[in-house]
């Protein structure tokens, strides 16, 4: 069984509006309008400084909101969008683990499956924490700077920001457990955003569909139905995808926290997590309560996880 213990984040105060962008990346005003008045966005989060000043304080107020020994985490994964995060031959997750004082943690990174790799993350720490000691943690922290056009802006779907979310994983704990969790892969659109026309137009046109279909797919895992699910967490990719997506699935509209989207943009893998961590803050969801999280990766890999809060 796998536990999430406590979810901290880090979302720079900086912000910058998406309409000034459209210049540099040639839009038109009618583009840009789509983005702002159909998809919901108006501004994005902004760190001007390295990417670990985003990664380590989220880790550190992990351990100490958690009040757990840090010689108990066995693992801190780094998932990531980008592909390079930081100067190459130097491993940023074992220079986390050292900041944050994680001297018993091995580090590694996930970025296979872009925005989703946390999900996938997930998957793999429940297998390695269930051969260690039921005492044992796991940190998946996700953290990603769109330092580049490429990055921040991805065409026809949304604008991306800069955050970092770190989540702490358990066995044995009482914190929400994990009851489904799948992944769905479409290896045709592998490119990514270096797809040919018409795989990129095909992934347009179903990413509502496939994002549903591993939401049900997911709940059905579960032994459960919508009523069943308090919030569903999702990625912020944009208000138009989630409203087809909620009339797909017949899942009323307002059960979807989509708050933070018009401030946030997209944040890569984090946006989920920190989306979570903000309902509990607001009581949206307590003890007892089923809560889906669901994401979708370039790439292509569709994800959804239930939890049950603990």
């Amino acid at each position: 069984m796998l536990t999430v213990e406590n979810i901290c984040y880090v979302i720079p105060e900086q912000r910058e509006d998406i309409a000034p962008m459209r210049d540099k990346i040639g839009l038109s005003d009618a583009e840009m309008k789509v983005y702002t008045r159909i998809y919901g966005l108006a501004r994005v989060p902004v760190h001007r400084g390295p990417i670990e000043q985003m990664m380590t304080p989220a880790v550190r107020e992990l351990i100490e909101r958690s009040d757990v020994d840090p010689a108990r985490v066995k693992y801190l994964v780094h998932c990531h969008t980008a592909q390079m995060t930081w100067p190459f031959m130097r491993s940023l997750p074992s220079e986390i683990c050292n900041d944050a004082g994680l001297t018993r943690a091995v580090g590694f990174g996930m970025t296979a499956s872009n925005c989703a790799s946390t999900m996938v993350a997930l998957r793999s720490l429940e297998a390695l924490l269930a051969a260690e000691p039921d005492d044992a943690l796991a940190i998946v922290v996700t953290a990603d700077q769109a330092f580049s056009r490429t990055l921040r802006w991805i065409p026809n779907t949304t604008f991306c920001g800069d955050a970092a979310a770190a989540m702490l994983l358990g066995k044995r704990g009482k914190g929400a457990r994990l009851i489904a969790l799948r992944t769905n892969t479409f290896g045709q659109h592998s490119r990514g955003i270096w797809q040919r026309r018409e795989e990129a137009g095909e992934f347009d046109r179903t990413y509502p569909e496939r994002l549903a279909e591993v939401m049900r797919q997911t709940l059905d895992d579960a032994g459960l139905s919508w009523n069943d699910i308090k919030v569903v967490f999702p990625h912020n990719v944009n208000l138009f995808s989630w409203q087809r997506v909620s009339k797909l699935l017949d899942l009323p509209f307002d059960r979807i926290f989509l708050d933070l989207l018009p401030e946030t943009g997209h944040c890569f893998g984090a946006d989920m997590l920190f989306n979570w961590a903000v309902g509990r803050e607001r009581r949206l969801v307590g003890p007892g309560d089923a809560v889906m999280i669901a994401t979708a990766g370039i790439g292509a890999v569709f994800a959804a996880a239930i939890f049950v809060e603990g």
